[in-house]
C-alpha cells in the first residue's frame, strides 16, 4: 500500500502548466513524505520554503537553467555568528543522472540537516569553519522524465572539459549543454576546497582519478580517509579502479582543472523512481549522510594549511654581515606541502634589489625549519619582506597559497674598509688621518727624527 500511495503522490507532482517553475502540490504530510523521491516541481517549493523558514543561514538562488529552462537551484548555507574570516567554500551537487534519485535525496538530507539541527556539534563545526553550496539537482529535465541524460541524449557526467571525448552520449564538445556550463561557472569562481557529487549505482566513495587507473598525485591525503569510509561500511577508492574508467567526469573536472579536492559518493544500488522506497529515505541514508558531515569537517585538512613561527629582523646590520633569518613552519594538514619557499626581497624606493630564497619540504602532519642567509650590498635603508608560498595540493592547476610573514625597515650601516663608494673614501681618509697623527707625535717625542741628505764631503 505504501507503494502505490508513494506512485500516486509522484504522478500529481509531475510537470504542470505555467512555466518549469512554478511551485507544485505540497508534498504529502506525515510518514508518506519519507518515501518518496523529490519530483523537480515539488523540491522547487520545498528549497523556497526551507529559505524562507531559514533566512538567517540560508540563501537560495539560480546557477543556471537546464536545456527546457528549469532552473538550477543553489543553496548557500553559513552562519555569520559561527566563525571568524577566511571560511573554506564546500560544494556539494546531486543528480547529473535524472534517474539517479537518491544522489538528490542526500543533498537534500544534507541540506535539511545544515539549517534545522545547527544544535549538533559537527554542523556546528562545518558552519563555524566553512560556507557550504548545495545544488541537489545537476539534470532536472531528466528528472522529471525520469531518465539518465538530459532531453539533449547527453550523459551529463561526461561532457565536463577536462580530457574530454566525443562519441556516445558524450555531447557535441566539452560544456556543450547548459546545464554543464552553469555548474562550471559557478565551480570556476567559487573558489572551492571541496567538492562532492553524489550519484546511485552501488555503494562506494571515490577519490580522482575517474579517467585513469595511474594514481594521483595527491593519493597519500585521500587515503587518509579509507578508514572513515570503511567505519560506513563504504567500499573506497579511485573512481577509474574501484568503479570504471568515465572522461569527462565532474569529479575530474573539480580536481584536475581547479586543483580542488573532490569525491564522487555513490550513495545507493537502486536507480529509477518506479518504486520508491519502502524504508524511510532519510533512515535508509543516515549512514552516507553521516560519512558526508565527517568529509566535511575534515575540509581543512584535506588541504596543505602552514604556520610559521615569528620571524626575527634585525634593525641594523653592517654592509658585508650575513643575516640569518630562520622560519619554523607547522603543518597540521594530511597533504604534504613540498617545495614551501620562503623569500626575503630587499627594497630601496619601492623597488626590489635582491632576493634570497630557500626552498623545503613540509611533511603531512609534520615540521620543519627553513634557513635563509641575507647580505645588503652597500650601506642605506632597506624594506625587508618575508614571504611564504607553498601550494595546496600536488595536482597540477592547484592553487598557491602565499603569505607575508614579516617586515621590517633596516638601516645598514658602511664597514671600516666596504660599505660602497662613500664607505671606502671615508675609511681611507680615517687611514691617512690617523697615519700623519702618529707621525707628528713621535717626532715631537724624538722618537723619529727629521731625515737629512748627507752632504758630500762627509
Amino acid at each position: 500500500m505504501a507503494i502505490a500511495v508513494a506512485a500516486i503522490v509522484v504522478a500529481s507532482a509531475g510537470p504542470v502548466s505555467g512555466g518549469p517553475d512554478r511551485p507544485a502540490i505540497p508534498r504529502p504530510p506525515g510518514w508518506v513524505d519519507g518515501h518518496v523521491y523529490h519530483h523537480y516541481n515539488d523540491l522547487t517549493t520545498e528549497l523556497q520554503d526551507l529559505q524562507s523558514a531559514y533566512s538567517d543561514v540560508m540563501a537560495l538562488s539560480s546557477i543556471g537553467s537546464s536545456v527546457r529552462g528549469r532552473s538550477l537551484w543553489c543553496a548557500r548555507i553559513e552562519d555569520p555568528g559561527a566563525g571568524g574570516a577566511g571560511k573554506l567554500a564546500l560544494y556539494l551537487d546531486g543528480e547529473h543522472h535524472g534517474n539517479e534519485q537518491l544522489g538528490g535525496e542526500l543533498a537534500i538530507l544534507l541540506l535539511q540537516h545544515l539549517v534545522e539541527d545547527r544544535s549538533d556539534a559537527l554542523v556546528q563545526q562545518v558552519l563555524s569553519q566553512s560556507v557550504v553550496y548545495i545544488t541537489p539537482m545537476i539534470n532536472p529535465d531528466g528528472n522529471t522524465r525520469d531518465q539518465r541524460d538530459n532531453v539533449d541524449g547527453v550523459d551529463l557526467n561526461r561532457n565536463y572539459p577536462y580530457n574530454f571525448t566525443t562519441g556516445g552520449s558524450h555531447g557535441a564538445s566539452p560544456a556543450s549543454e547548459p546545464e554543464v556550463r552553469a555548474n562550471v561557472d559557478f565551480m570556476t569562481g567559487a573558489n572551492l576546497s571541496l567538492y562532492m557529487t553524489f550519484h546511485t549505482g552501488t555503494v562506494a566513495l571515490l577519490y580522482p582519478w575517474g579517467d585513469t587507473t595511474d594514481p594521483s598525485p595527491d593519493r597519500a591525503m585521500f587515503e587518509r580517509f579509507r578508514e572513515v569510509a570503511d567505519a560506513a561500511g563504504v567500499t573506497y577508492g579511485p573512481s577509474g579502479t574501484t568503479l570504471y574508467i568515465a572522461n569527462g567526469a565532474s569529479e575530474d573536472f573539480a580536481y584536475g582543472a581547479l586543483g580542488v579536492p573532490a569525491f564522487t559518493f555513490e550513495v545507493d544500488g537502486q536507480q529509477a523512481r518506479w518504486i520508491t522506497t519502502r524504508e524511510d529515505i532519510a533512515v535508509r541514508l543516515a549512514d552516507e549522510l553521516g560519512l558526508v558531515m565527517e568529509l566535511l569537517a575534515a575540509a581543512p585538512l584535506m588541504t596543505a594549511n602552514l604556520s610559521a613561527s615569528p620571524v626575527d629582523i634585525p634593525g641594523s646590520v653592517r654592509v658585508g654581515d650575513e643575516a640569518t633569518l630562520e622560519v619554523a613552519l607547522d603543518n597540521p594538514s594530511y597533504e604534504a606541502a613540498n617545495n614551501t619557499t620562503v623569500t626575503v626581497e630587499l627594497r630601496r624606493d619601492g623597488s626590489v634589489v635582491r632576493t634570497f630564497s630557500a626552498t623545503v619540504d613540509v611533511p603531512a602532519e609534520g615540521s620543519a625549519k627553513v634557513v635563509v642567509g641575507v647580505t645588503f650590498p652597500e650601506a642605506g635603508e632597506y624594506d625587508v619582506l618575508v614571504r611564504l608560498e607553498f601550494r595546496r595540493l600536488q595536482v597540477d592547476n592547484a592553487t598557491n597559497a602565499t603569505a607575508v610573514l614579516a617586515s621590517r625597515t633596516v638601516e645598514v650601516r658602511g664597514g671600516l674598509f666596504g660599505g660602497g663608494g662613500g664607505g671606502a673614501i671615508a675609511a681611507l681618509v680615517l687611514v691617512v688621518a690617523l697615519a700623519a697623527g702618529g707621525y707628528v707625535v713621535l717626532r715631537r717625542r724624538g722618537v723619529l727624527k727629521p731625515f737629512r741628505k748627507p752632504h758630500p764631503e762627509q
